[in-house]
Order: structure tokens, then sequence, then C-alpha cells
């Protein structure tokens, strides 16, 4: 593809994203709620890049247009750098496996209080006697003890 047939087809594919997420707000039952959802974020992230295509106007800024003026090297490093993480954060909702991952992490968090408070008794507890058993020459302080811990 040509330069001018890629900035082409990349426009066209965020005009169609942002068309789908105005109707799918449109249509929402929730408005308000509706950029509570994480996936509605993302497909808002993944409609800027549309704004900025417009403001640099729409094809992608060479090296030298990017060293002349700041702003164009920004929007070079943004379209570059950024928007494909977005793009891809995008087809996300799309893997189921994804899904089962997100709701086993979020059933381990429920547990991680728990854990992590066993780890701090365990450090504190150990440090002490670390603290305890050892001469001040080689540990001089308790945060040292736990330094070794």
């Amino acid at each position: 593809l040509t330069f001018i047939q890629t900035a082409a087809l990349e426009t066209i594919v965020e005009v169609f994203w942002s068309v789908e997420l105005i109707v799918r707000f449109v249509v929402s039952p929730n408005r308000k709620g509706f950029f509570t959802n994480f996936y509605s974020v993302l497909d808002l992230l993944s409609c800027f890049p549309l704004l900025l295509r417009a403001g640099v106007g729409f094809l992608l800024p060479t090296l030298e247009e990017a060293d002349s003026s700041q702003p164009l090297a920004v929007a070079r490093y943004v379209l570059l750098c950024f928007v494909p993480i977005f793009r891809l954060l995008k087809v996300l909702r799309r893997f189921e496996k994804f899904q089962l991952l997100l709701s086993a992490f979020r059933q381990v968090l429920e547990a991680l209080p728990v854990l992590l408070y066993t780890q701090l008794l365990l450090t504190v507890v150990f440090s002490a006697l670390i603290f305890l058993v050892e001469p001040r020459d080689n540990v001089g302080s308790l945060p040292t003890a736990a330094w070794l811990t």
C-alpha cells in the first residue's frame, strides 16, 4: 500500500469505529454510565486518533516534518506508538478466554488482602528474629533486618 492508501484505510477504519461508538451511545439505556465501562473508554480512545489525523492533515507526518515542529512530532509518536495499542485492546472484548481470565483475577483479588497480611506478618516476625539473633555489627537496625528477610 502506498502512503496515501494507508492513511485513507486508517481513516476509514477510525470513522467506522466512531460511527459505531456514537450509535452505541445513542441506543444505550444508561447514557450516564456508558463511559464507566472499560470497553467504552477503550472505544473512545480508539476514536481519538481520527481527530489527531484531521489536525495533521490525515497523512502521517514524515520524520523531517516531525523534527521541524513539536506538535507534529507528538502527533507522529502518538499515532505510531499508542494507536496500535488501543486498537489491540479494542479487540480484547471479542476473546472469551480473556473474559474468563479477567473473572479469575477478580476472584483472586478477593483473597489477596489476607495473603498480603500473612506475608506482612511473616516479614515482621522474621525481621524481629534476625534483629535479635544477629550481632549489631552485621544488622544495625530493624529496617536492615527487614531488608534481609
